[in-house]
C-alpha cells in the first residue's frame, strides 16, 4: 500500500509549476525526479541520498514535503522504522490535511507496529478512520483494529 503513496507523492511533487516558478523550485523538482528514477531502478540508497539532499537544500519546497512520504516508505522497506516514523510525522505536521495525510497515518501505524508500539499503532489507525473514512487505507485499518481486539 505504501508504494501507492510513494507514487502519489511523486505525482504531487512533480505537477507542472507555473511559468514564473523560480530556478530553485526547478532544482528541487529535478532532485525529486532523479530520486524517483533511482527508486524505480532499485537503487534505494541513492534515492534516499538524493531526497536527503533535496530536504537540506530546499526545506520549504513542495518537493521536500512530498519527499517525506517517499523517505518514510523507503526507510520502512529497509527496516528503519524509527526514521520512517519521523518522516511520516514530518509530513503530517506540515500538511495535516494534505493529499497524502491518510497514507502518512497508515505509514506511521506500520512503523509503530515494526517498533513494537502496538497501542500507538492502533491509535494512528483510529485517527485514520476518524479523519479519512473514505481513504483507500480505511478498510485495511478496520481489519487491523478488529484483529487487535481480543
Amino acid at each position: 500500500p505504501l508504494v501507492a503513496s510513494v507514487t502519489s507523492a511523486e505525482s504531487v511533487a512533480t505537477r507542472s509549476t507555473p511559468p514564473a516558478a523560480s530556478h530553485e523550485s526547478q532544482d528541487a523538482a529535478a532532485l525529486f525526479s532523479a530520486a524517483a528514477l533511482a527508486r524505480r531502478e532499485g537503487n534505494a540508497g541513492k534515492a534516499v541520498a538524493l531526497l536527503d539532499s533535496l530536504q537540506q537544500r530546499f526545506p520549504g519546497s513542495r518537493e521536500a514535503r512530498s519527499s517525506d512520504m517517499t523517505l518514510g516508505s523507503l526507510h520502512l522497506q529497509r527496516g528503519a522504522a524509527a526514521a520512517a516514523l519521523e518522516h511520516f510525522g514530518r509530513y503530517l505536521r506540515a500538511a495535516p490535511r494534505g493529499e497524502l495525510a491518510s497514507e502518512a497515518l497508515w505509514g506511521q501505524a506500520q512503523a509503530l507496529t515494526a517498533l513494537g508500539r502496538q497501542s500507538q499503532a492502533q491509535e494512528r489507525l483510529r485517527q485514520l478512520l476518524e479523519r479519512f473514512p473514505g481513504s483507500p487505507y480505511a478498510a485495511a485499518a478496520r481489519v487491523k483494529l478488529e484483529l487487535a481486539t481480543p
